[in-house]
């Protein structure tokens, strides 16, 4: 590469921009954004208000048949007592008629009756069974419910029905540890082995909250770059700024541009979202926003000990990430000649996003479940497909450090300045491309041909 070939990216860099936020489609996304992001807030606050309004939902069953044959007098009058079981019936169904019963309801097709049968087996456990018919109008989920509740107030009722004081009631009710060991060779126990605890939610909601941050920033600037220069092509825009304008200069300005239209997407949104807070606080109250506060304070502390050489890191990351996939996206729509064509030229640079973000959103459930890995995090994040995506919030929370992060970053710039010489050889010749869909292969061999030329002209001068 040449300094002359970088010579007029300011002025395609200007253009680019001034055009970019000209158009309809670019304003309009922005405005529609804002509204929905100043709506969001206080929608919610709203839906979350009239459901508290609504109160508890009452239960689908009408009656509950108790068929106790355990031996225990136990009074089930007050079984049921939570207000969602206000106009439920509880009866005492005569002992040995459960299964007549229980055909009862297997013939009823609308009965939204429950028969509970309570029996103490002689192997020493007391056993509870439930039976609704097959068609009743009564939700799986209000069925399970009401079924927790019933068991619970029997696992208390059948200890007061044994007449034991409160202190001994609530010593025999105490939680119940249970450790299992094993033995070594030598006879004795083995240590127990401590499992991993996962990583807190803030700090998971931090991770995923970063990866899709990026994720959004890398595909709207891809997106936009791609965009942009597929319509440029197809209304023979590109001709005229090739005049003055080497490759590599148009593709840079180009970048840099709609790098910039979507930082002012984003900024519009974020201010969109805390303007939305204070008015929700206004109309509601400052209880949610409290919320909000809370949680982000939460966040802070999380990342108060993170100095400003590793947040500047990070961002020269996020950076860098964008910048790799935003060449690549210049690549691909160079590569398309018409507009409904774009879809399949950006094929392969969605397939390479959807990995990296993948590979992201796995991690994440790892280190969630207890399952973080030193050796595959730090795989993950020097990997360049999904290092964009997951290095910079694992570096912020600490799990890599920055010796690593900076050896990622390397690689990421080493992709950079490879992919800026790639297309310097081949954008040219792509940029006056019409015709079919050009492929990957394509464009790689398009590269060595344009190499072999570039070989040939200086030998022979």
């Amino acid at each position: 590469m040449k300094k002359s070939d970088f010579t007029g990216w300011r002025e395609v860099f200007r253009f680019a921009f001034e055009q970019g936020t000209k158009q309809k489609a670019y304003k309009g996304f922005i405005i529609f954004m804002c509204i929905l992001t100043l709506a969001s807030m206080p929608v919610l606050s709203l839906i979350q208000s009239l459901s508290k309004d609504e109160g508890p939902q009452k239960s689908g069953v009408s009656t509950v048949t108790v068929y106790d044959e355990s031996g225990l007098n136990i009074d089930y009058a007050q079984a049921l007592a939570d207000e969602r079981y206000q106009d439920v019936k509880i009866v005492s169904g005569d002992a040995g008629k459960f299964e007549e019963h229980t055909k009862k309801l297997e013939e009823s097709e609308d009965s939204t009756e429950v028969a509970v049968h309570i029996t103490y087996e002689e192997t020493g456990y007391f056993s509870i069974t439930y039976v609704k018919s097959a068609d009743a109008d009564i939700k799986s989920d209000d069925y399970n419910l009401l079924t927790d509740d019933f068991t619970n107030f029997f696992t208390e009722a059948k200890l007061r029905a044994v007449d034991v004081t409160e202190e001994q009631l609530a010593f025999i009710s105490q939680e119940v540890a249970t450790k299992v060991k094993g033995t070594t060779e030598t006879g004795e126990i083995a240590p127990e082995q401590v499992k991993e605890e996962g990583i807190s939610m803030t700090e998971y909601f931090v991770l995923l909250g970063g990866l899709m941050i990026v994720m959004l920033i890398i595909a709207f600037s891809s997106s936009s770059i791609a965009t942009s220069i597929v319509t440029e092509k197809s209304t023979r825009v590109v001709e005229y700024l090739m005049i003055n304008v080497r490759p590599l200069a148009l593709i840079i300005g180009k970048i840099l541009a709609s790098l910039l239209m979507v930082a002012i997407q984003f900024g519009a949104i974020i201010i969109s979202y805390l303007v939305s807070c204070i008015i929700n606080g206004l109309i509601f109250g400052f209880e949610s926003l409290n919320k909000t506060m809370e949680q982000a304070g939460e966040v802070a502390g999380l990342l108060s000990q993170v100095n400003p050489l590793t947040i500047l890191i990070a961002i020269v990351f996020i950076l860098t990430g964008v910048l790799f996939f935003s060449i690549l996206a210049g690549v691909a729509g160079a590569s398309v000649s018409k507009m409904e064509e774009m879809a399949e030229g950006l094929k392969t640079l969605n397939m390479l996003m959807i990995v990296g973000s993948y590979i992201g959103i796995f991690l994440c459930i790892m280190q969630l479940n207890g399952s973080k890995s030193e050796l595959l995090t730090t795989i993950f994040c020097i990997f360049p497909l999904s290092a964009p995506f997951i290095t910079p919030a694992n570096l912020l929370l600490g799990n890599i450090g920055i010796g690593y992060t900076l050896i990622s970053l390397v690689i990421l710039w080493v992709l950079v300045l490879a992919l800026f010489f790639f297309a310097s050889r081949v954008y040219e010749s792509l940029i006056f491309h019409n015709g079919k869909v050009l492929k990957t292969k394509d464009i790689i061999m398009l590269a060595k041909t344009k190499k072999k030329t570039v070989v040939k002209e200086e030998k022979q001068a």
